[in-house]
Formats: structure tokens, sequence, C-alpha cells
């Protein structure tokens, strides 16, 4: 087992989300979702411990950790799931369960397909030298994973957009940010790894990706969730946590940048001991095979072993010279000197010859040296891209996988280079192996002098190969051991795991024991006296161990307990004093509040009297017509009879003026008698409504001549108007109530409608609609007048509320009618109104049995 920079950046992630996992487990009553949480991080953890067991185990057995990886993704996906339906208390329902399950099934069917298509279809592990781990060469299991990732992952966004949708604004930030970060990772990771499988990045990039933007999206969110959870949880814990996993976050950075100089000096050192082999032919400490080619790629020096070395330059030692000649060329270069140069190289560099030759073509058929070096170089990614797709292309389907794979290249360098490369190996009928080894050759990205590449023998030996071209113009190729280069990295490596391992025990152990007498005992002397006072014990001294924030936080606890016991000591005397205070005040207040009652009730009883009064007064100036009338008929009816009795006496009296007298008698006496009987009218429907409105009793009465007298007596102050009363009411209908709180309610209406609805002179309808439905009365009385404003319809029950205080409004007629619906009648009393347009007052209440 040795370490390298994969490794590193592996273990650091598994014990950065170890550490977030068991801070959320740490904490006491935790909720389902914290507890959620807690299990996807601590999954995570998992998931990187694969990533370095993979790296670090050099054995092609360590490729099955892929089996374990995929099904701890799909575990991943599914917990973040059960947590955004937790999210903040638990919510489970019947249908989550069932689909929670349907997923876990269909994940599970998703593993076994993954796991037995790659042990059927795929061709043994091979070494890959990017991530430098053992891989199963093939892409389609790993796209089906990817797609039911993806889709597990649209089913937690759609699940978060839910729950968000449903929570208060101060909780959906949270959920919002941890859905935005876990979802961007995800999807980032998935399309990078596919990206690697198809040859857009590398392997190694791949794994990179992965480790920073999980740490960082994941640091945050936690972090996020911490801060707006309500589960209780230590402050030394939260310090532990956080200061770990920053710390981890530093050591990711620093050790990626640090194993990356370490590879860059074993680079210089290989460079270094290859120029050295190359003047004195002798293998150096670590190089297992040195060669050398002259200018027409004939070997002439071999030194150790090489088992797969011809006697002519390999294909990327042919480049690398063609690559360094034209980069130290100076001035332009034709098309012929192009075709000149890469001809040297034969096969392998046929393809770029084309895209040189195209260039310089296109550049009217001779360019700059520097230009051409420029578009070498720009070629070299897209190169490499193709490089790695057809790579893993498998044999048997060779020929016609690579050509649909080199078609589909978008890039136009890219698809001349590949298309050479497939015209010619059409050309030269070959197939299976040696039609992927020569397609793979002519792609091969041309590299300069010193570049480490890796490449392993027929053996199974691997190697780190370096190039460069000797000061007489010869290619020199030097061979070191792979297990020499890991061996070079595994010193650091391996002293970032054991600094990881120090630096978290003392983290987790030194912090406890640092902060024991300066945090921890600080604060739960202070946690235990407020639990004291909250006993009532204020005798308590917390005491005070160090001089900082927390013991200044600790006097002043102290300060303010003795301030309060001092305080105890008066408290009851000042609470007996403030209660003789209050009873005094009291008995005031209730005295003056029964006068203000006392008041109030004789402010009622004047409204009603003075209600009572202005219809005396109205009926008086009724009457007084038809007594009048009937007075003055009598009085001509004396005179005339007078007349006629001294006619009679006198023997004057005629038979014509007898006649006339009876004429005249009879017409004054009809007239006497209608007066009379108009007067007696009055007097009677006054004397029922007066008696009634007076009175307390109940009694059954038919409300429509009810409502018809009370209209009579008001028929004074109506007259005064143009407003009209329309009475809608069974003629049959008769209940059982209080006559007298009847009268009183419309004849407050109406006048309240005739004083503030209308104008004198103004045209108005008041509507009175009375049924009786389910032992109830409805009454709906409305004007078509000028209504109340918006602002004043919720106090117009209100005692003593009126606009019209300066024309004599007492603000009681409304006031007097609410407590006789609400108290009287026990009903109810509602009212509407647009302003310009009327009011309707509706009232309901129930009909006493008889």
């Amino acid at each position: 087992m040795s370490f390298d920079l994969y490794s590193v950046c592996s273990i650091i992630p598994s014990a950065f989300f170890l550490t977030m996992s068991l801070l959320l487990f740490s904490m006491k009553e935790k909720s389902r979702a914290t507890f959620y949480f807690g299990l996807d991080l601590l999954l995570f953890s998992v998931f990187f411990f694969f990533f370095f067991s993979a790296v670090a185990i050099d054995h092609p057995a360590a490729a099955y950790y892929r089996f374990m990886v995929v099904a701890v993704i799909y575990a991943i996906e599914i917990v973040m799931f059960l947590f955004i339906t937790s999210y903040p208390d638990k919510s489970e329902s019947c249908l989550i369960r069932v689909f929670t399950i349907s997923l876990v099934l269909f994940s599970a069917v998703v593993w076994i397909w993954y796991v037995i298509y790659t042990l059927k279809y795929s061709p043994p592990p091979v070494f890959d030298f990017e991530s430098h781990s053992y891989e199963f060469p093939v892409s389609l299991p790993d796209l089906v994973v990817s797609l039911w990732v993806n889709i597990l992952v649209i089913i937690f966004v759609f699940a978060g957009i839910v729950k968000v949708s449903r929570l208060k604004d101060v909780k959906k930030w949270p959920i919002i940010i941890i859905i935005t970060l876990t979802t961007s990772v995800t999807f980032l990771a998935t399309a990078s790894n596919m990206m690697s499988k198809y040859g857009y990045v590398s392997r190694g990039t791949f794994y990179l990706i992965q480790d920073f933007i999980d740490i960082g999206a994941y640091f945050l969110s936690t972090v996020t969730y911490i801060n707006a959870t309500k589960d209780r949880s230590s402050l030394m814990v939260k310090v532990i946590g956080i200061s770990l996993a920053t710390f981890l976050l530093i050591l990711q950075v620093l050790s990626f940048l640090s194993l990356k100089d370490q590879e860059l000096a074993y680079d210089q050192i290989a460079q270094r001991d290859t120029v050295v082999a190359s003047h004195s032919h002798e293998l150096t400490r670590n190089m297992n095979y040195f060669i050398c080619f002259n200018r027409e790629w004939k070997r002439t020096v071999l030194i150790g072993s090489c088992p797969d070395k011809s006697d002519t330059a390999g294909e990327a030692g042919q480049k690398t010279w063609i690559y360094e000649k034209i980069r130290n060329m100076n001035g332009y270069i034709s098309r012929n000197d192009a075709a000149e140069l890469f001809n040297q190289a034969g096969i392998s560099a046929k393809g770029y010859a084309n895209v040189v030759d195209d260039f310089i073509a296109g550049q009217g058929g001779v360019a700059p040296a520097s230009l051409v070096m420029h578009q070498i170089d720009s070629i070299t990614p897209e190169a490499a891209q193709l490089y790695r797709k057809i790579s893993i292309i498998p044999s048997e389907d060779f020929p016609l996988k690579a050509a649909q794979t080199i078609r589909s290249a978008s890039r136009e360098k890219t698809g001349v280079l590949g298309r050479s490369a497939a015209e010619y190996a059409i050309l030269s009928k070959t197939s299976g192996n040696s039609c992927k080894k020569l397609i793979l050759s002519m792609i091969e990205p041309m590299q300069p002098a010193g570049t480490r590449r890796f490449t392993a023998d027929s053996t199974g030996k691997r190697y780190a190969v370096f190039t460069i071209i000797s000061r007489n113009g010869e290619i020199c190729e030097a061979g070191f051991s792979y297990e020499g280069y890991r061996a070079y990295l595994h010193p650091l490596a391996q002293s970032y795991l054991i600094a990881l391992v120090v630096v978290t025990l003392v983290i987790i152990v030194g912090f406890r024991f640092f902060f024991l007498n300066t945090i921890t005992r600080p604060l739960k002397f202070i946690e235990s006296g407020i639990r004291e006072v909250e006993k009532g014990n204020l005798k308590i001294e917390v005491p005070v161990l160090v001089e900082d924030e927390i013991g200044r936080i600790a006097h002043t606890f102290n300060a303010m307990i003795r301030k309060i016991a001092d305080s105890e000591l008066t408290l009851e005397q000042k609470v007996q004093d403030r209660t003789a205070q209050l009873g005094n005040s009291n008995k005031e207040l209730s005295s003056t509040l029964q006068l203000l009652k006392a008041t109030q009730d004789d402010l009622v009883r004047r409204e009603k009297m003075a209600g009572l009064g202005d219809m005396v007064a109205g009926v008086a100036h009724e009457i007084n017509t038809p007594i009048g009338v009937s007075l003055t008929a009598a009085t001509f009816l004396e005179r005339k009879t007078n007349e006629i009795a001294v006619e009679t006496a006198n023997g004057y009296l005629t038979r014509s003026a007898l006649d006339s007298f009876l004429s005249t008698a009879k017409e004054t006496s009809r007239i006497i008698t209608s007066n009379l009987g108009r007067a007696a009218e009055l007097i009677s429907s006054f004397k029922k409504v007066a008696v009634a409105q007076t009175s307390e009793e109940k009694g059954e009465f038919r409300v429509e001549q009810y409502i018809h007298d009370l209209l009579l007596n008001l028929r004074p102050a109506l007259k005064k108007t143009k407003i009209s009363v329309v009475v809608e009411c069974d003629n049959t209908l008769a209940i059982t109530s209080y006559p007298g709180a009847f009268s009183q309610i419309f004849t407050n209406l109406i006048m309240n409608t005739i004083i503030h609805g209308f104008t004198p002179e103004q045209l108005g309808t008041i509507i009175i609609r009375i049924r009786k439905e389910d032992g109830n009365v409805f009454i709906e009385y409305s004007d078509d007048g000028a209504g109340i404003p918006p602002n004043n319809i919720q106090k117009v029950f209100e005692p003593f509320f009126t606009t019209s205080r300066n024309r004599g409004g007492t603000g009681l007629g409304l006031h007097i009618i609410y407590n006789i619906v609400t108290q009287k009648l026990n009903g109810t009393i509602t009212a509407e109104s647009i302003e310009g347009k009327g009011v309707k007052f509706t009232i309901r209440f129930p009909v006493l049995e008889t």
C-alpha cells in the first residue's frame, strides 16, 4: 500500500465528512432531519473512503470498490430526500413512506443490473494512469448509474421546492441554501465523472473536482443547518467540529499544492537523470532502462530491461523530436518543409501532418514557425480527449465504434486528426488490437521533451517515461519504475496522513483539555447558577476561573444576584404598600364605574323618553287638526240649531228652512264623526305603542299591524321629508316577543335615517323586510341614503358615537338598539354600508315561547 496525491485528497474528505456527521450525531434529542443529515454526511465519508482504498491498494481487486460506491451514492440521494421531507419537523406520511420504499427498491434493481452487467461483459480491470487506480473499461453501466443518480437528484430538488413553498420565510432560506449547494455539487460530480469516462477530462481531474467541491459545499451546508436547527447542541462540540473541519479544508489545499510540487520535483529529477544517462550511457538510480535512437530512428543505445522496445524509435519519441524541431525553428515554414519534416516520423505523425498542412495552406502556403507551434499546442487538449475516448473502446468492437467516435468529434482540427488515423487504418486493413494500437499511436498528443507519461509493457510492468533530445540530436528515452514514482510521493503523502491523525486527535482531545477551564467549566457554572436562581436560590455565587470575557460575565452575574437579593428584602413591604394603594384605587375606580354606569343608564332612559316625547309631540300635532275641525263643525251646528230654534219659537219656520237645517246638520255631523274617528285612531295607536314602548312585558302581537301603528305615530316626522317606507311582511305573522323593544328598535332606526340619511328635500326609500324562519325572526332594514363611511362602520354601535353632535345627536340611538337586540332579545345585529348608496341593518333573534 502506497499513498499519493489522489489517496490523500480522498482520505481528507472522508475524515471531513466523518467529523461533520459526528457533530450532528452528538446533538442531544436531535430531530429526524438532523439524524438524516448526519447519516448523509456519514455515507459521504464511506464514499470517499472507498476512493481512498481504490487508489492506495495497488491491486486489480480494488476496482470492485465501484460496486460499493454506486450503492453508497444511491443511499446518499435517498437519505437526502428523507432529510427534506423531515425538515424542520417530522412530517412523514404514508405516501412518503411508500415512495421512499419504491426508490430503494428501484435503486437496488439498478445496482444489481450494474453489478451483473459489469461482471459479465466488462474485460478484466485495467490500470488507469490518470487516476492511479484500477478501473473496469466499460462506460454503459456508468452512464446508467449517472442517469439514475440525476433522476434521484431531480426528485430531491422537487421535494425541496414543495417543502420551501410550505415553509415560512425565516425557515425557507436554510433549506434553499442546502438544496442549491448539494444539488449543484451532485450534478457537477456526475457530469465530470461521465466526462472523464468519455475522455473530455482526465480521471484525476474528476477526482479532484469531486473532492474540493464536495468539501466546500457540504461545509457551508452543515454550518447553515447547525445555525438554523433548534436541536440542542454543545458549544464545545461545535468549536471542535468547526475547528477540525476548517483544519481539514486547509489541509486539503496544502496537501494538493505540496504533492503537486512533489510531482514537479520528481519530474525535474527524472529529467536530470535522463540527461545524465544520455551523456554517460549508464543507468541512474531508479532507472529501469535507457534507450537512444539516431535521426534515422535506429536504436544506438539500450541499457537495462525493456522487453517491448524495438530497434526503431517509438511513436511518442518521433513526435517529440518533430515537436522540438519546430519549436526551435526561426522564420517561416512552408507546406513542403512541413511535409518533409513529418514524413521523417513515419505513420504516427500522419494525422498531425494533415492538420499542420491544412493550417499552412490556410495561411497562403507559408506560415511562421511560432504560429505552427501554437497550432500544435492548441490541438493537444482536444487530441488528449479523443485519445481517452478511443482508448476505452473494447478491441472486439473497435473499428465500428472508433469510426463513430471520430465522426462525432466536434472540433475541426480534432476531426482532421481522427479521420486521418481512421483512413490509414482502413487502408492498412488492420483490425482488433492492431487497428486500435495504430489509431492510438496516430492520435496520441505531441508533447515537448521532458514530459512525464506512463506506460506499461506486455508483462504488465509499469513505467514513468521521459523523452529528451540530446545535444547531438538523438532521441533519448528513459523508463523509471512506476513503483519508484509512487515511492517518491509516498513519504510526503504519508506525512500528511500522519498529520491528519495527529491533529485530529489534538483537536478532539486537546481542545477539550485546553478549553476545560476557559470555556466548558465556566459556562457550566453559569448555567448551574441560572438554574439555582430559577429555583429561588439567591445565595448562589458562580466561581470565576479565568479573568476573560466569560469571567466578566460571571462577575456581572454574581453582582446581579446580590442586587436582586438586596432588593428582595424591601420588595415584600413595597408589594404590601402597592397592594393597599391598588385596593384604594380599585375602590375609587369601582365607585367611578358605578357612577358612569348609572349615568349611562340614565342617558339611555332619557334617550328613550326623548323619543317617546317626540312621538307625543307629533301625535298631539296630528290630533290637533281633526279635533279642531270637529270643534269648528260643532260650533257651526250649534249656531244653526239656535237659529232654527228661534224661528220655530216665533212661528217663522218654513218647510224649506227645516230641510236646509237637516241637510246642514247631517253633513256637519258626518264631518264631526269622521274627524273624531281619526283622532280616536291616532290616540289608540299611540296608546298601544307608548304603553308597549315603556313596558318591559312580553306578549304576542301581529308584526305587520304593529309596524303600521308605529309608522302612524311616526307620520309627523316622516311628513317633513320625502321618504317613503315599504314594509314587506306576511300580514298573518304573529310572534311572542317584547313589543316595547320592537317599537324602540324601529323608532330609533327610522329616526336615525331621517336625521343622518337624507336631506329634507331628498327623495328616499326605507325598506323593511321581516320573516320568520327556523324559530328565528329575521329583520332587514335598509335605506338608499348617504350611507356610513368605512372608517365609521365599526363604531356605529359604540355609546356616544355620533357625527351630528352639533345638531343634537347623542350617539345613543344605535347603541340602545344594539343592547336591546343582544341582551333583551338575545339576538345579533350587523351593519353594512357603501358610502353614498345607503345602509343595511340585519337583525336576528329567536322567537320566545308563548
